[in-house]
């Protein structure tokens, strides 16, 4: 009796990946931070594409975050499984808080926000005056708002007046015999 063996993508690829000597999980991984473009323009993300922020009561530079208890329940810590986190686009300095190997921006800790529940929700924005959006460049957006729902647009009634003459519609003799059918009515 034969056996055959049938080797999926998976298979396939971590045969190549013995070739190279590269390991699954560096492929696997995607960026712990990039930037992405929103309403607000060109802002920080985790890696699930997820809206960063800074807290404003946080110490720069200061190697711990402030936020704790209940606030680290809304304002989940933006992690990195190493010492050196792997971002794309970000232009200011990254690293990370060594105890907790938060990423920080700048030297400051960065966060998502609980209620910031799909990719691209900024809802976070301002939230108490102490959390705001980041920047590319690892600036805190304090000036900018989140994008407001707004109502659907109504169509404009038009405000020329028709040129053209409008056309009759011949309309049906009416059913009632009582009734005599006189067309200068209509």
């Amino acid at each position: 009796m034969k056996r055959s063996i049938v080797l999926g993508f998976s298979g396939v690829t971590l045969i190549a990946l013995a070739f190279t000597g590269l390991s699954p999980a560096v492929f696997a991984a995607g960026p712990d931070a990039s930037v992405a473009a929103t309403s607000l323009g060109r802002i920080i993300v985790d890696g699930k594409g997820m809206t960063a922020y800074f807290f404003d009561r946080d110490t720069p530079n200061s190697g711990s975050s402030s936020c704790a208890g209940q606030c680290a329940v809304n304002w989940p810590a933006i992690t990195s499984a190493t010492a050196v986190p792997t971002v794309v686009g970000i232009t200011g300095t990254v690293g990370t808080i060594a105890a907790t190997k938060q990423i920080t921006i700048n030297g400051r800790p960065i966060y998502t926000y609980l209620f910031d529940t799909a990719v691209g929700a900024t809802n976070g924005q301002g939230v108490g005056d102490v959390w705001y959006v980041i920047s590319a460049a690892g600036e805190e957006l304090k000036s900018a708002q989140p994008l407001k729902k707004t109502k659907p647009l109504k169509h404009a009634k038009p405000t020329a007046k028709p040129t053209a003459k409008p056309t009759s519609v011949p309309t049906a003799q009416p059913t009632n015999s009582a009734i005599p059918y006189d067309k200068s009515n209509y």
